[in-house]
């Protein structure tokens, strides 16, 4: 009789050990997936990409939701596939604000079970420090944040839209290995540090947002952001969480949307920007490395540099 219970409850040690095992490696494997938006800005996505290539870690797959206006920025585009062959590119179509929507849907639904992370981004973001994502979703679980904003840090201290005013990081703490990483409230944020949804590169849960995708009416990124603003899903009393230095800024040359102000003081048209990638150029993100901002939006006119031959780089990746 002895023996047989010491069998039971071996055996159900072993179950369970087994079974937190299983729960911990399902749990270990559970990814971000990148969405990226663009439109008719082919050289932007090329720096957003090559700096993603260069500085990120831990993402599953990239998408890429863009439009093109004319057959020469899809021309443009398709060069940009060329050279970014792991990245599935989304096309809307001659109708965009009736497609935006279903597109995006159509990719989340698209993302496998253990995805359960998104990161949304636009174009004009350029990476400028290394990030593993993997070690953000963990901090997200421990401190039970909301999202993890690449585009924030202890340095970001204005706003894009009000330069003229100091919009001081908000009470909170320094958390995680090393103290790296800040936690705080958005209520207790202004600005930037307020705004708990946006596609500037930030990390969601896709549960999390998953309703609101389906509910909210938006036909852009733009108007995604704006729904979000206005709506039930903007809770203020959840937790943020960025690395204490931003790993990201924005870099406004243009505005393709014409819906929203996008100011740029050293502004380049996309037919402008569209020449320049016509004729082997692209943004020398080195530039940018570390750099230490005190908005997420950079006022700055890049330096461009030739772009490797996409069929070199297609070499050196076989090798």
């Amino acid at each position: 009789m002895k023996t047989m219970i010491r069998l039971v409850v071996v055996t159900l040690v072993c179950m369970l050990t087994c079974s937190k095992t299983l729960h911990a490696s399902v749990k270990s494997h559970m990814t971000v997936d990148n969405i990226i938006f663009s439109m008719d800005r082919p050289m932007q996505l090329w720096a957003c990409l090559e700096s993603s290539e260069k500085y990120v870690t831990g993402i599953h797959k990239v998408h890429v939701l863009y439009r093109s206006s004319s057959k020469a920025y899809e021309e443009a585009y398709r060069v940009v596939r060329a050279r970014f062959p792991k990245v599935h590119f989304h096309r809307q179509g001659p109708d965009p604000a009736k497609d935006f929507k279903p597109l995006l849907l159509t990719i989340v639904h698209l993302l496998p079970k253990t995805s359960q992370y998104i990161m949304f981004t636009v174009d004009d973001i350029i990476m400028t420090g290394k990030v593993d994502v993997t070690k953000c979703t963990k901090a997200m679980e421990k401190y039970r944040a909301w999202g993890f904003f690449l585009r924030l840090g202890l340095h970001i201290r204005r706003a894009y839209f009000f330069p003229d005013e100091k919009t001081p990081r908000p009470h909170g703490r320094r958390v995680g290995s090393g103290r790296r990483m800040f936690l705080w409230t958005f209520k207790d944020g202004r600005r930037d540090w307020r705004c708990c949804n946006s596609v500037d590169n930030v990390i969601y849960r896709k549960n999390d947002i998953l309703e609101s995708l389906k509910k909210e009416e938006y036909v852009s990124p733009n108007y995604l952001e704006a729904s979000w603003l206005k709506s039930k899903y903007r809770d203020l009393s959840r937790l943020g969480i960025c690395y204490n230095r931003a790993k990201n800024i924005n870099l406004p040359m243009n505005n393709v949307s014409g819906a929203f102000e996008n100011k740029c003081e050293h502004s380049f048209s996309p037919a402008q920007l569209l020449e320049k990638f016509q004729q082997g150029f692209k943004i020398d993100i080195s530039k940018f490395h570390n750099v230490r901002n005190s908005c997420p939006h950079v006022i700055y006119r890049p330096r461009f540099i030739k772009r490797e031959k996409v069929s070199t780089v297609l070499h050196k990746r076989s090798k």
